[in-house]
């Protein structure tokens, strides 16, 4: 195995540990947006969060063919009557106290820190909320109306507060979970702080890890940051905590005690306040972030792994395992990028909304169909074996400008040939056993007609749709099963109440 490899077997490991309780979060949160729409279910385009990437190709996938997934791609698309249009969203982005409130922070605070948002300092927290009260009083002017700003940026912040808060009372008090192997299976966790970390390590001489590394044996221990960190552009931006610092991504240069004692410093600081003032901070930290990154359309987790080596050598690595990417303005998009990305004239991508049972409660999650997948696996694998792919900037109405493509990364290759036959296996998979179930008796006919006519929906019933639909009707999927709602995943994390941004009101 070679780095990469073991990186990826990690936060495999890291993100099925706690991906159920991540589904939850995003079902709440689009119970939420239909509660703020007064729909009891979606229509065709009211926006809802919907998985894509590799948790999205699994959905359709039978345990056999199931790819491990480091990470969780989720989007938020604002289509039809949803959507903003670019000039409503402009006009807001140039206005003055949005485009200089950077600056204005960096002169007046010294809050913006190489090591992360620095919300310790209490005078500086005040000028940061004195500001934040002059941008709210202007965002008002030009949101009151606009309940989708309140759908994407409230449920937003709902799911980062409480992805980042899922995992931190797991094994106990303390900020670190020590997974503890045997034959390289995990068969326990324990909780520490980064300060009993050396004793810890001293006091586990056999519990090692043992693996191949570029050919020679490599033996370490594994311990997760129970919070991850939030990432939006710059390492200042941080939150609650960063690892810019730490001298790579990789294992080419080991981390100082100094600079853990600096994350463990800032996770105590959170952990000694009341739920409330934490609430506080994270409110005055994602508007500020917000404002600052506007047209920044996607956000990341950030999950956090401490490698401690026989030589007492101690890595971080680090992997995105939850994307959210958020596009207020997805239906004004150029023709051709509808054209070249398969999407609905809307600029939808063409999906399922899948209702899910769980913790006595039910939501709806958005899944793009199985052949909108398929479409897109194959213009992955296109672009990989060109070795070209199109900017974000490079489409016109006709298609993509001569400018808009830049090069692509070699040696995916086999990634995307890999996805997409293993998608092609699965739609086999289905029509093999719809025409077994539709062909066994007349009874299973019967019930398969009558679904198929009684269908009217125009986001189930489409010809397109139509594989996608009968997937979800034969073979209904959990993301949140009992097993895991057992496990914990149904309890609620503490907020002090609904954490909502403080202009935004939903009207009565």
């Amino acid at each position: 195995m070679n780095f990469n490899d073991i990186k990826k077997s990690i936060f495999v490991y890291y993100l099925s540990s706690i991906k159920f309780m991540f589904y939850k979060v995003l079902l709440d949160a689009n119970k939420n947006i239909l509660e703020l729409f007064d729909k009891e279910k979606p229509d065709i385009h009211l926006p809802l969060w919907m998985i894509t990437g590799g948790e999205g190709i699994n959905y359709y996938s039978s345990p056999s063919t199931k790819t491990p997934t480091k990470d969780i791609d989720a989007k938020l698309l604002f289509t039809g009557k949803y959507s903003i249009t670019k000039e409503e969203n402009k006009k807001l982005f140039d206005n003055k106290l949005f485009r200089g409130f950077k600056g204005r922070i960096l002169k007046k605070t010294n809050i913006l820190k190489e090591t992360g948002f620095d919300y310790s300092i209490n005078e500086d927290m005040k000028t940061l909320n004195n500001e934040l009260k002059k941008m709210n009083d202007e965002f008002k002017k030009f949101t009151s109306e606009k309940k989708t700003f309140t759908a994407g940026l409230e449920t937003r912040s709902l799911i980062l507060w409480n992805c980042m808060n899922v995992a931190k009372d797991v094994g106990g008090s303390g900020s670190l979970l020590y997974m503890k192997q045997s034959e390289n299976k995990v068969v326990g966790v324990e909780s520490l702080n980064m300060n009993k970390l050396n004793e810890h390590i001293e006091s586990r001489p056999n519990e090692w890890i043992n693996t191949s590394l570029n050919g020679k044996n490599w033996e370490f221990k594994m311990y997760i940051i129970k919070i991850p960190y939030l990432q939006w552009r710059d390492n200042e931006m941080s939150f609650p905590y960063n690892t810019e610092n730490s001298g790579g991504r990789g294992i080419d240069k080991p981390v100082s005690e100094t600079f853990l004692n600096e994350i463990q410093k800032k996770l105590d600081y959170l952990k000694n306040l009341t739920q409330e003032e934490r609430l506080n901070i994270w409110n005055s930290y994602y508007e500020a972030m917000t404002y600052m990154n506007w047209n920044r359309y996607l956000t990341s987790l950030i999950g956090v792994v401490i490698i401690v080596d026989k030589k007492g050598n101690k890595y971080i690595i680090e992997e995105g395992i939850l994307d959210l990417f958020m596009d207020f303005t997805a239906g004004f998009i150029p023709g051709g990028k509808i054209d070249y990305e398969n999407k609905l004239s809307t600029g939808a991508i063409p999906n399922i909304a899948k209702k899910i049972s769980y913790c006595d409660s039910y939501s709806y999650i958005r899944i793009p169909t199985l052949n909108w997948l398929i479409y897109d696996q194959t213009r992955m694998l296109y672009h990989s074996l060109m070795l070209k792919e199109v900017k974000h900037t490079g489409w016109t109405d006709e298609g993509v400008s001569e400018e808009g493509w830049k090069d692509f990364e070699d040696g995916k290759q086999d990634k995307y040939f890999s996805k997409l036959k293993g998608m092609l296996k699965t739609e086999l998979d289905v029509i093999n056993k719809l025409e077994i179930k539709y062909n066994s008796s007349p009874e299973e006919k019967k019930t398969i007609i009558e679904t198929l006519q009684k269908c009217d929906s125009k986001d189930t019933c489409f010809p397109s749709h139509f594989m996608s639909f009968l997937y979800d009707e034969i073979y209904p999927t959990d993301l949140v099963p009992e097993t895991a709602q057992m496990k914990g995943a149904c309890i609620k994390i503490p907020t002090g109440g609904k954490n909502k941004r403080k202009t935004i009101k939903k009207k009565k």
